[in-house]
Order: C-alpha cells, then sequence, then structure tokens
C-alpha cells in the first residue's frame, strides 16, 4: 500500500530543473535534556490532513510573535495552522492577515478538543521527546503539540531567558521504553531555525541541571 515519509533534508546545490538534496537524521540537532513542571499537551490530527498536505489543498503556515504576557513578561511564541482558501501567489506572508476564519474547518475543531498530556523528556530545534504512561500511538500520527517554558530571572544575568511558547506540527517517528514509560520521539515537520532557540534551551538545560527541581 501507498506509504508517506517526511525526511529531513539539506539542499546541497540547486540546479535550473533539480536540486540536490543530502538526508539528515532526523534528530541531529543538540538534544536539550530539562523537566518542566507543566505537562505538555498534544493533539491527535485526522488522518485525512496527509492527503490535504501531499496535494497540496491546505497551507502549513506558521507565525513568529514576541508579546509580553499579562505580567508583562516577554515570551517567544511559535504557532502554526493549517489553513485553506488562502492566496499565496502574489502574497506577501509579512502582511498576511491570517484570521480564523481560513483555518480548515476540521483543524478548527481540532483545537476544541481536550489535548493529551504528557512529561517532556528531551527537545531540540529539530524534535521532542515526550513520556507517556502507558498509550502507544501509530507511527505516521500527526499531532499537534504545545508547550510553555518560564521566563528565568536572577541575580546571574548569563542564566537568565525569556518564556518559549511552542505550538507547532509534528509527526511520530519513533517509540522507547525509557524506565516505566513510553517514549514518543517525534519530528516536526519544520525546524525551528532560530538563531537564539539553542542559547534559550541551553540556559533551561543549565538551570535544571543546578537546581535538580523542575523549571
Amino acid at each position: 500500500y501507498d506509504k508517506h515519509f517526511v525526511i529531513q533534508v539539506m539542499v546541497k546545490k540547486v540546479y535550473s530543473s533539480w536540486v540536490n538534496v543530502e538526508c539528515q537524521d532526523p534528530r541531529y540537532d543538540q538534544r536539550y535534556d530539562f523537566k518542566l513542571q507543566s505537562e505538555i499537551e498534544f493533539i491527535e490530527l485526522p488522518q485525512e490532513f496527509y492527503n490535504l498536505i501531499k496535494k497540496r489543498k491546505v497551507h502549513i503556515v506558521r507565525e513568529i510573535l514576541y508579546q509580553k504576557t499579562s505580567k508583562g513578561k516577554p515570551v517567544h511564541k511559535y504557532t502554526e495552522g493549517i489553513y485553506s482558501g488562502l492566496n499565496l501567489k502574489n502574497a506577501d506572508l509579512k502582511e498576511l492577515n491570517l484570521g480564523e476564519k481560513y483555518l480548515h474547518p476540521d483543524f478548527r475543531r481540532v483545537l476544541t478538543t481536550t489535548p493529551l498530556k504528557g512529561e517532556l523528556r528531551n527537545i531540540s530545534q529539530g524534535g521532542i521527546c515526550i513520556l507517556l504512561d502507558d498509550k502507544i500511538y501509530e507511527k505516521r500520527n500527526l499531532l499537534l503539540i504545545r508547550l510553555t517554558t518560564p521566563s528565568l530571572e536572577g541575580i546571574n544575568t548569563a542564566l537568565n531567558c525569556d518564556s518559549l511558547s511552542l505550538n507547532i506540527l509534528g509527526v511520530i517517528r519513533s517509540f522507547s521504553t525509557i524506565g516505566r514509560k513510553h517514549g514518543l520521539h517525534i519530528q516536526y515537520l519544520k525546524r525551528l531555525e532560530v538563531e537564539h532557540l539553542d542559547n534559550t534551551l541551553g540556559i533551561l538545560e543549565k538551570n535544571y541541571k543546578l537546581t535538580g527541581k523542575p523549571l
């Protein structure tokens, strides 16, 4: 039967009618290990989205925002949505007004469902590992992953960082057994290619190792 794969590649050379790419390890980015007080939330998306994405019937758009919380704390937000009815041929993405009316109706319904929850194992710019108590999911399942890290402020400014909020899409790549937990290994559909992100994740890991307590 027909199988579909999400493969991470690096473009080596671009020609007039084809490109030369090199396959990458889906988790080749540095992984950062720390625990959070809050659980990771994730929602399974209907399988129909695979065909919609493959046939380019929908658009996946990522918004990157730098905002402040109600308490005045800065937060970096990365939010992905599945949209339909967008005309992107001549659109300037910076000026694109992505209202809820353009969200695919099935994706809009997904956002209202109760999310499943797990514990953070590790995270990188290319993927994330979530620890679960029992349930095992099918490979290729498309997920919407949500997590928020705290802002850290202290005397040592080298260990300070802003909050990070992720609401992004990923696909299950594999499973593992970690102690009495089940590891759910997820690859983002698109890497988080942001320069400061490695620094933020590194600071979170250092604080966790110093205190030994969930952040």
